[in-house]
């Protein structure tokens, strides 16, 4: 068997990518995770991991760029694959560049961190490790949470129901998905929330409780079915609309 619990925040042209409690019985094989595979035909290659900025750099064969704080396990592959054509089924082969990340054979709770910045030139790369425009503020089996200074926008992957570590959200009732952007002022915050869960087997789809620090004026929406708010914490009861995100714009925090 194998289990992973993975996720992938958009930020403008950034892409974090984060992997926790990544196990498998497989004792044959290593268990990988694939970063990229280029068709580099005719093409010349620079198969190096490159230090930056106290950060590590890969470029594939199309310009996207992969950054690493530890390229430790980070592998690279180059030459000839053969293989079927997926159409006909006739034997096919041809040159690739492959990377991958290799956790080992059985791998027990192993984890990932990278950032992908696409079609991004060598001044850019440079730009963005100056930054320190992204944030991972968690990443472990319970829960992912990423912050871009930039755009003031938090994304949480809650895997689990539970207390989450948050100066805003508190608890959550299921696993969920929930973006917020948050004010200068620290006095008014958007929120969108997702059930993951397609829920195809129900007629009705599930509610999701939440819970927020401090106490907040909430927008009178439809799919909102209670809010209350008690021990200075605001209480968010929504329908969830299957896996269409719930938007709410403007909390504003009561005076």
């Amino acid at each position: 068997a194998l289990k992973a619990k993975k996720s992938f925040f958009f930020f403008e042209d950034i892409i974090v990518c984060l992997g926790n409690d990544i196990q498998s019985d497989r004792q044959n094989y290593s268990t990988v995770t694939t970063l990229f595979q280029n068709n580099i035909s005719d093409k010349t290659i620079n198969k190096q991991i490159e230090p930056s900025c106290g950060s590590y750099v890969l470029q594939d064969a199309v310009g996207n760029s992969y950054l690493f704080k530890d390229p430790s396990k980070v592998r690279i592959s180059s030459g000839e694959q053969k293989s079927f054509h997926q159409a006909t089924a006739k034997p096919n082969k041809g040159r690739f560049l492959t990377a991958w990340i290799d956790h080992g054979r059985r791998p027990f709770g192993e984890s990932y961190s990278y950032t992908v910045l696409p079609q991004a030139s060598d001044k850019e790369v440079t730009a963005y490790l100056k930054s320190n425009r992204i944030k991972v503020l968690q990443q472990n089996k319970r829960a992912h949470i990423v912050a871009d200074k930039k755009t003031g926008i938090t994304a949480f992957s809650l895997f689990e129901p539970g207390d989450v570590d948050h100066h805003l959200i508190k608890w959550v009732s299921k696993p969920c998905l929930i973006q917020l952007q948050q004010d200068s002022d620290m006095n008014t915050f958007d929120l969108a929330i997702v059930n993951p869960d397609l829920q195809w087997d129900k007629e009705t789809p599930e509610s999701i409780h939440v819970e927020i620090k401090g106490t907040w004026e909430v927008p009178t929406q439809k799919t909102i079915r209670n809010v209350f708010c008690k021990d200075n914490t605001t209480h968010l009861i929504i329908a969830t609309d299957y896996s269409r995100p719930l938007i709410i714009k403007q909390l504003k925090k009561k005076k």
